[in-house]
């Protein structure tokens, strides 16, 4: 049997650290273990940049609950108030939820648009909407057993007639 001196141990052990570098993660990739796709040689794929601060058409507000509620909403376009009023809910009636439909009151111009509500007494909720996908957004907002949540959709607005 032949000895093993350390000159050969350390020499193997450098050869075996190099085969697997790469291997064992840290190599600026995701952390996470999902698949990624990966451009053939000589391709490449463009990432699409954000769309700009999104326009705000309406706000629907939905109640499905078998009782009234009144709900107190507030619009921010870029920090500035450009929206408050209250809004008394009817209940559900026979499975038809109550709604009331808040239309563009507001000027018609883009920015991060943050509505804050609140159901009856309770907590405030707060969404922002900044670089959406569309340039222009309608709002969603059920109630369901007391609780307000958002949704978003892309809508038509049009041209925009204000620059404020």
């Amino acid at each position: 049997m032949t000895e093993l001196t350390r000159r050969s141990l350390l020499a193997g052990a450098g050869v075996g650290a190099a085969a697997l570098a790469g291997c064992l993660g840290g190599g600026g990739g995701s952390d996470d273990d999902e698949p990624t796709e990966t451009d053939a040689p000589g391709t490449t794929t463009e990432t699409p940049a954000p769309a700009d601060d999104p326009r705000l058409r309406h706000i629907d507000l939905i109640n499905r609950d078998d009782e009234a509620h009144t709900v107190h909403v507030q619009v921010e376009r870029d920090g500035e108030v450009v929206y408050w009023d209250v809004h008394d809910l009817g209940a559900a009636d026979e499975g038809e939820a109550a709604s009331t439909l808040i239309e563009q009151s507001w000027p018609d111009a883009p920015g991060a648009v943050t509505i804050e509500a609140r159901v009856d007494d309770g907590a405030v909720r707060t969404q922002t909407y900044a670089s959406a996908e569309s340039d222009c957004i309608g709002v969603f907002a059920p109630i369901n057993g007391g609780q307000l949540s958002f949704y978003d959709g892309a809508v038509d607005c049009g041209a925009a007639t204000t620059s404020q």
